[in-house]
């Protein structure tokens, strides 16, 4: 990855750990989008049935919605760890996995009962 692409996402995983960057999901299963101010950027991962192998991807898309640029590298590429750990954040923020984990501390650190009981359906 060049150093500029390494700035990048240095600088994406920043903005989304500080909660700065607001991501979307796409109509792929784990590819997620961040709407920038002259285009955008979309992380994905995924598994390549052919040859078992996992696989993730950074792609740049300009304002007209086109994709100029890709990096795509598998399990086995030196620069893959790096760009997973960026769609694990960017994941992690969309779902916010972290703050319903912390609300549920909250609510299991409580002296009120916790959960509800489901309605039978009659």
């Amino acid at each position: 990855m060049s150093p500029e692409y390494k700035t990048f996402v240095s600088k994406l995983l920043e903005k989304t750990i500080n909660k700065m960057a607001i991501w979307n999901k796409t109509s792929r299963e784990n590819e997620f989008i961040l709407k920038l101010a002259d285009g955008s950027v979309s992380v994905d991962s995924w598994l390549d049935d052919d040859n078992e192998d996992l696989f993730v991807d950074l792609r740049i898309w300009n304002n007209k919605g086109e994709v100029i640029d890709i990096l795509t590298h598998g399990l086995k590429s030196p620069d893959y760890p790096e760009l997973k750990n960026l769609h694990d954040v960017v994941k992690r923020s969309y779902l916010k996995i972290d703050d319903t984990l912390k609300s549920f501390i909250k609510e299991l650190d409580s002296n009120k009962v916790a959960g509800e009981e489901d309605e039978l359906p009659f």
